[in-house]
């Protein structure tokens, strides 16, 4: 397995919050929502809103409020007004705050030609949403980072789609690699300028994807840059405005690469071998488990699935 297979796989297998459950999207969802992204670009609207209902149905219904924004913009763009209309709610019964990247956004327009009332009463309960539980957030700052997020996770989706067909080191997996590592260096370069001059922002202040947006573009970059935000991730830990689980997978990406094992279990490869994916080697590995409990982390052997890993704790 590649190093650019591995950047890859920290963002797929990321953890979002439903209620108090932290809950990994399945791979079906990814995938859908890939076919969905490329249908859209070619203004098969109608076709990408399938793929929509597939994708939240793999996840229980559930769907994170970028993959759910999304999904409203191209209901709309489909005509399906309704449906549209259902994953704004969905939206606003997810906390969600961001109501200028609604209002602002032409696809959203008929919405308000259709149903004016219905759409300015979810726009007032979204606007009462943030006043409510985050009145700090900089919404320019959350619209900017979103920006980088949604850039960085489609390409990944259309590379994902790519090698469930063909194959993780296929010619046309890899056809997107070159692509996604231009991005991330112009990624790096506006969150690293982000971060040298605001700090490591909390979700309170730039939402939850513009919070995440800050590590998956460091996880992303060369280890000099790692090993240098570091520390800048463990002191926004410490002040609740990074997750611990973020850390956990920095410090084993460094870990790997200087070492060649790692502490929480989050790194994978190819075997040579057997052509199966596995864990890099993990250190004191039957405590493993206590480690990433207390990064709330799931345990390795739940993990694991999502790589297709059968992982039995060491006694």
């Amino acid at each position: 397995m590649t190093k650019s297979l591995l950047l890859i796989l920290t963002v797929l297998v990321g953890q979002f919050a439903f209620g108090q459950q932290m809950l990994r999207p399945p791979a079906e969802y990814y995938s859908n929502l890939a076919a969905a992204d490329s249908l859209s670009e070619i203004k098969e609207y109608a076709k990408a809103t399938q793929h929509l209902n597939l994708a939240f149905e793999a996840f229980g219904w559930r769907g994170t409020p970028a993959d759910r924004l999304k999904a409203a913009r191209i209901f709309a763009l489909a005509n399906n007004y309704d449906s549209s209309f259902k994953n704004i709610e969905q939206l606003w019964k997810q906390e969600y705050i961001n109501y200028i990247k609604i209002t602002s956004d032409p696809a959203f327009i008929v919405l308000k030609v259709q149903n004016p009332i219905r759409f300015d009463t979810l726009i007032e309960h979204i606007k009462k949403v943030k006043e409510n539980i985050a009145p700090k957030q900089n919404l320019v700052w959350a619209n900017y980072l979103d920006s980088i997020f949604l850039e960085d996770q489609t390409l990944r989706r259309k590379w994902q789609k790519a090698a469930n067909a063909y194959g993780y080191n296929s010619f046309e997996a890899n056809t997107f690699l070159p692509a996604m590592q231009i991005k991330d260096s112009l990624n790096l370069i506006a969150v690293t300028t982000f971060i040298d001059k605001y700090g490591w922002q909390s979700k309170d202040v730039v939402g939850q994807n513009g919070n995440a947006t800050l590590f998956l573009v460091i996880q992303h970059s060369d280890s000099a840059t790692q090993e240098k935000y570091l520390p800048i991730l463990k002191k926004a830990v410490k002040q609740n405005k990074a997750s611990p689980a973020d850390l956990a997978l920095l410090v084993d990406r460094l870990s790997v690469a200087k070492y060649g094992y790692q502490i929480y279990g989050s790194q994978v490869h190819e075997d040579t071998v057997t052509k199966k994916t596995v864990f890099f080697p993990i250190k004191d590995e039957k405590n493993v488990d206590k480690r990433r409990k207390k990064m709330k982390l799931q345990p390795l052997s739940e993990y694991g699935k999502y790589f297709g890993i059968i992982y039995k704790p060491k006694e």
